[in-house]
């Protein structure tokens, strides 16, 4: 068992705190007592969404834990060169500092999403971070939760129902997240 004391914190369905033992790793803690359940549909999008995104996601899976708040996501955490955790990318548009670098891979994202049949529904500048390696700003997308595949597990079963009208609802998910961060569609 895990025991987790040091907070760095909040998302909006869950608590995240560095990992006792492990220097690069996070430990997610859902905030809400029904969020636990998610960790396993959370893991398969990981596995089904890896070939697709695998250079805005992270190298390791994530996988269960538990810890003396309850069950946790392991996680890889990302850290800039100067070892410190890498901020969000909510922290740079607030800023306004979306560089066309970061910009550019926002696009990329989207493109891929699209082209390979990857519906997210919930798209939030603080589910991306940005992390600096090497003088260079990559984009990593944190947050599986909202992942469902044509022909997937999702919550509606959208995509299996109607996949264009799961593609628009995609894509207007995707607009909005532009717009959050100050950039054109």
């Amino acid at each position: 068992m895990l025991i987790l004391t040091d907070f760095l914190g909040k998302g909006s369905s869950r608590l995240c705190f560095k990992h006792p033992t492990e220097a690069k790793k996070v430990v997610k803690i859902p905030s809400r007592f029904k969020e636990a359940d998610t960790f396993d549909r959370e893991i398969r999008a990981f596995y089904a969404a890896q070939s697709v995104l695998n250079d805005f996601i992270a190298r390791n899976a994530p996988r269960v834990v538990d810890t003396n708040l309850g069950k946790g996501l392991e996680c890889d955490a990302f850290f800039d060169d100067d070892g410190s955790l890498s901020k969000t990318l909510g922290h740079y548009s607030e800023n306004g500092r979306i560089c066309s670098e970061l910009a550019e891979q926002l696009d990329f994202f989207a493109y891929n999403l699209m082209a390979h049949d990857l519906f997210f529904y919930d798209f939030n500048p603080n589910n991306f971070v940005v992390q600096i390696t090497n003088g260079k700003k990559r984009l990593k997308y944190i947050d599986m939760k909202s992942f469902c595949r044509y022909k997937g597990w999702c919550f509606l079963k959208l995509e299996n129902i109607c996949a264009p009208l799961a593609r628009l609802l995609t894509k207007r998910r995707l607009k909005k997240l532009f717009r959050l961060c100050g950039l054109k569609c």
